[in-house]
């Protein structure tokens, strides 16, 4: 899977099996590589109903939709 260097620079301060709540989950793309590659526990949240509906999309494009959680909030 390929992320952008934006979200590998992120990546790279998240430890191996972390708790990750993803606030302005850019389409949780984020999550699903923690999730994959390094076994965190990740939950994606967005405001807009469009990211919404492409993450899940996502999530359920790896088979992931059992370990990530995808919810609308505005991360308050």
């Amino acid at each position: 899977m390929k992320i952008s260097n934006r979200l590998k620079t992120i990546r790279d301060l998240i430890k191996d099996g972390s708790k990750v709540i993803d606030i302005g989950c850019d389409h949780a793309l984020l999550d699903i590589y923690l999730t994959i590659y390094k076994n965190c526990n990740c939950i994606a949240s967005d405001v807009n109903d469009n990211v919404l509906k492409i993450s899940n999309e996502n999530v359920s494009k790896y088979n992931l939709n059992d370990k990530i959680k995808v919810i609308k909030s505005n991360g308050i």
